[in-house]
């Protein structure tokens, strides 16, 4: 798989778009999300658990069978992987969940969470104190 920067750097560098096109892959939610089970090595089960999920319908969600708009869902395993920013609103994107928006106050305790490596039960409690809804199940 080419990488985002090698792409820019490639339109930068004025590459023929038809060459670039050539190596790309279109990855759905359910690909992109096990592409980086693989990439960060990481186990489904393990995630699960992690993000406080019901377990079938997590597995449900991986598969990308369930979840659409499912932001905090979405969000949950993305924090339970220590995604960057960058992956976890390209995972929130494939799954038609918005991204994490830094001037909508929940968001940003969201962002702020997946910036400083927090557990869910951690951002719970930041939302919780600043009279925010927290993240559903």
């Amino acid at each position: 798989m080419i990488l985002t920067e090698e792409i820019e750097n490639s339109l930068k560098n004025e590459a023929e778009i038809d060459d670039l096109l050539k190596q790309i892959h279109d990855m759905n939610f359910s690909e992109y999300i096990h592409h980086l089970f693989e990439k960060y090595h990481l186990k489904e089960a393990d995630i699960i658990r992690k993000s406080g999920l019901e377990r079938t319908y997590a597995y449900k969600i991986i598969r990308g069978e369930k979840g659409k708009n499912a932001k905090d869902k979405i969000y949950r395993l993305a924090l339970a992987m220590n995604l960057t920013q960058k992956e976890t609103n390209h995972l929130l994107s494939l799954n038609n969940a918005g991204d994490l928006y830094p001037h909508n106050a929940r968001d940003l305790i969201l962002l702020n969470g997946l910036l400083k490596k927090q557990t869910v039960e951690e951002v719970n409690i930041e939302l919780y104190n600043h009279d925010l809804e927290p993240l559903k199940d």
